[in-house]
């Protein structure tokens, strides 16, 4: 325990002064501040670096997309890898779906863009 005269003195109970605490607590703040500020610094580089997020982006839409295709194979394909008949029916329904559906909305607009210009000309 510390007397008044030790205080007055400015030593605490190990013999140093208040001042030396006081600064090494105070270093030890900045250091931590530092620190802080460092690591803020850093996540805003990242958040700030557009390539390398549109990088990681991409790399985990590929994978996803690579898994999906995967499952895909798995259930289309027997045991032996070939493919089953379901598979090539959904396939080719898929495909005409892909490729025609567009070519029939395009035939119906074109149709009915036909049909109103006839009834204009009347």
């Amino acid at each position: 325990m510390s007397t008044f005269d030790e205080h007055e003195r400015g030593l605490d109970g190990n013999g140093s002064t208040g001042q030396d605490a006081d600064v090494e607590r105070l270093e030890r703040d900045a250091a931590a501040a530092r620190a802080d500020l460092a690591d803020t610094v850093d996540a805003l580089t990242a958040k700030l670096d557009v390539r390398s997020r549109a990088k990681h982006g991409a790399d985990a839409q590929l994978a996803r997309a690579q898994h999906a295709v995967a499952d895909v194979r798995r259930t289309a394909t027997d045991r032996d890898g070939r493919p089953l008949p379901l598979a090539w029916l959904a396939g080719g329904l898929a495909l005409a779906v892909v490729v025609g559906g567009p070519l029939v909305v395009r035939a119906l607009r074109s149709r009915t863009r036909w049909a109103r210009s006839v009834r204009s000309a009347r």
